[in-house]
């Protein structure tokens, strides 16, 4: 016995092409709220991140050596923090001295000891000719984000960017902030007014909070 198997090949259905079209427009959709939703809670992440970052840099000034600093600053659209050595108590000073750290281990006593010394100046990374990621103790702190930094007492605040980073030092003795006090200010690439949220970094106890 030949069967015979009938095709149809009339193709889709007038109904059919709106219900195909219905389902990719809610797609479409919700992959457009998640990827909205994505982009709203960027900035809020970088806040997070600097927070942390500078928990640890506070402990780590309090166990290595009195100069050691932190840098803020923007490479290709992302914020990155590293962990550097640097002596002043200003910006400016700070700016001038500053050398990306790395780890090193000696021995003291018979003991092996790990510690934090200057290697290579954060201008090797501004300016391109090193990636961030080659740094000894760095953190990506996120995209899609814009920050800007008031510090305690100036008048105006300023986009933390590649030529303009920010050093915040900590005091070894009692975790106050030497340099870097003030408000850090985050919302969305491009628009700080835009899901926005300002971090105070208190001058004399190195408290770090929410406005």
């Amino acid at each position: 016995m030949i069967g015979v198997i009938i095709m149809n090949n009339k193709g889709f259905s007038f109904i059919e092409f709106i219900i195909v079209m219905a389902i990719m427009a809610v797609v479409s959709g919700l992959s457009f709220m998640t990827f909205s939703a994505a982009n709203r809670r960027q900035p809020g992440k970088t806040r997070d991140n600097f927070k942390n970052y500078l928990t640890y840099a506070s402990k780590l000034t309090q166990s290595e050596s009195k100069d050691i600093c932190v840098a803020i600053f923007e490479v290709n659209n992302t914020y990155y923090a590293v962990v550097g050595v640097a002596s002043g108590d200003s910006q400016a000073s700070l700016m001038s001295s500053f050398k990306i750290a790395k780890k090193q281990t000696s021995t003291v006593n018979g003991k092996q000891v790990t510690n934090y010394v200057a290697d290579r100046p954060i201008s090797d990374i501004l300016s391109g000719a090193m990636q961030p990621e080659e740094a000894a103790d760095f953190l990506s702190l996120g995209s899609k984000t814009t920050m800007s930094f008031q510090e305690t007492g100036s008048a105006g605040a300023w986009t933390i960017g590649t030529n303009n980073p920010v050093y915040i030092k900590f005091r070894k003795f009692d975790g106050s902030v030497v340099s870097g006090h003030g408000e850090y200010s985050f919302g969305s690439r491009g628009d700080i007014e835009k899901n926005k949220s300002v971090l105070v970094l208190e001058k004399t106890t190195g408290n770090i909070h929410l406005k």
